[in-house]
């Protein structure tokens, strides 16, 4: 293994570790601000790799562990998107397809809905 393909591989594991954390606690403004350096991390990984170099197989196994680690922890942060959302539109109340009219022809005014807050935290 090389040397560019040993810090290659160190910083694209750093990097997957630290998105791991931040999508662990759910963090995802910080997991987001990590998508352009893990970019990077995976080009600089690819053109290292491309020299013929093999990485060695346990610094290897403990990156696909932790990339499996984040594709869970992907799929959960989407799941959370998804339920929030979800709780969002149902808090919305539904439109009606057709306008209402007042006894005097005039269109009725829209029922306001009171105003409200949403905060979710783990």
């Amino acid at each position: 293994m090389t040397h560019a393909l040993a810090d290659a591989m160190k910083r694209l594991a750093t990097i997957v570790r630290s998105e791991n954390a931040a999508l662990a606690a759910l963090d995802f403004t910080a997991a987001f601000a990590l998508l352009k350096p893990k970019q990077d991390a995976i080009g600089a990984f690819e053109a290292a790799s491309k020299g013929g170099a093999r990485p060695d197989e346990a610094d290897l196994a403990r990156l696909r562990d932790a990339a499996l680690d984040n594709t869970t922890l992907l799929e959960r942060a989407i799941r959370v998107q998804r339920s929030v959302i979800e709780t969002v539109l149902a808090a919305v109340p539904p439109q009606d397809a057709a306008p209402r009219y007042c006894p005097n022809a005039a269109m009725a005014r829209a029922r306001r809905t009171a105003p409200m807050t949403l905060l979710a935290r783990a």
